[in-house]
Formats: structure tokens, sequence, C-alpha cells
């Protein structure tokens, strides 16, 4: 179990409890730049340079590669944006191909960045299809498994938002313990949005701009 002293609501005040206002707000109005930050270290590889940050009035140039790539938020409410797509990404000998979708029939679904989730958490019909379609076997109603040695072979599952797209590979979105390799897609019931947490958010730097209300992403280092 993760050790922590608390939890710090990032939301906007429309979400607050009693309507108080977010921790975050009275520093972002006295930066230059109205927005802040996230890069999320690694566990696994915790040296002095995957520290997890959090920065305030800006972005942090070492921690990612790239400019930032923006989509608008369609709720003030969580930090969140409408969700295009979801597909498949394998390679074959003429480079990656996409295929597979999981909003057939859909009009849009609604996805929120969110730090304080650490698996990426969507709708219980989209995440069983995407773990069938992935090759994980559901062992106790909930949980999703792969057999580990499949893990080179399996295809990234990208996001796509705001025109562009946002692949996980397979080491981003699976977690190995105990000989074990257990799927990071995970379904709520009665959810009808996608959480791009930690698993994410590791992969993507992420920028949140108040004052332009949008969400910024660029490949992290």
């Amino acid at each position: 179990m993760g050790k922590f002293d608390g939890i710090a609501g990032m939301a906007f005040q429309a979400l607050s409890v009693d309507h108080l206002l977010p921790i975050w707000y009275p520093f972002v109005e006295g930066a230059d730049e109205k927005v802040f930050s996230f890069y999320m270290g690694s566990v696994k590889n915790n040296t002095n340079n995957t520290q997890s940050e959090l920065l305030i009035g800006g972005t942090d140039p070492k921690h990612h590669t790239g400019p930032f790539q923006y989509v608008p938020l369609n709720s003030a409410t969580y930090w969140q944006f409408t969700l295009d797509n979801i597909s498949l990404q394998r390679e074959d000998d003429d480079g990656f191909v996409e295929n597979g979708t999981w909003k057939e029939g859909m009009m849009s679904m609604n996805a929120i960045a969110d730090t304080g989730t650490s698996m990426l958490i969507g709708p219980q019909a989209v995440v069983e299809s995407i773990n069938r379609q992935l090759g994980a076997v559901n062992v106790d109603g909930q949980h999703w498994v792969f057999n580990c040695t499949d893990m080179p072979k399996l295809p990234n599952v990208v996001f796509h938002f705001g025109g562009n797209a946002y692949p996980i590979s397979p080491k981003e979105y699976i977690f190995e313990t105990q000989g074990h390799c257990l799927s990071g897609f995970n379904a709520l019931p009665g959810l009808d949005l996608f959480i791009l947490g930690d698993i994410f958010l590791r992969r993507y730097y992420s920028v949140y701009d108040a004052g332009n209300k949008r969400l910024g992403f660029a490949v992290a280092n």
C-alpha cells in the first residue's frame, strides 16, 4: 500500500465540498502563467531525475520532450475533455498500423486526467472489450491477467483526442507483480467516462491551463 499524508483536490471549485476554494487557486492566481503541471516519477527507477514534481506557474522542460499538444476542456469541473477514440497499434512488416475501436455506436465519451487515480479506469463494457481484444483473462470478475510471455507481442493502446494520438505500450499498461501480469485497465460499474490515471500521466507530462481552460500533454522524459 502506498504511503501518503493525504489527498489535495486539484479539480475546479465547482466540485469542491461546501464550495471551498481549492488549494491551487490562490497559487495560480498569483503566477504569471495560470497553470500547474505534473511530472510523475517512477518508483521502479527512482533516481534523482525521476522524483515526481508539481510545478505551479509553468512547466519544467527537463521533464518532457517536444512541444505540448492541447485539448480544450468541455467542463470546468474535473479536468474533463472529449475522448474521440481508442485504438490498437500493432507492428507489422510495414511499421505500426492501427485497428480496433471501442467507441462504435457512441457519439462521444468524456475523459478526465486524474493524478489521484493509479490505473486507466473506464466504463465496464469498454474496459472488458479492451482487455479481451488484448488477450487478457478475467480471473475474479474484476481483475484481468495476461500471460507474461505474451507481453512483447502485445499492441500499444492509443488514446485519440484533440486531434492527436497518445500511445501507451504494454510495459506501461501491464503491472508485473509476483510472477503475474495484471492489466492496468479496470472498470468501474456505472462510470460513463474514462479516467486517465498515473499509467497515462507517467508517460505524458501534463499541464493544467486554468487561464485558457485546456489540458496539455508532452512525452515525459
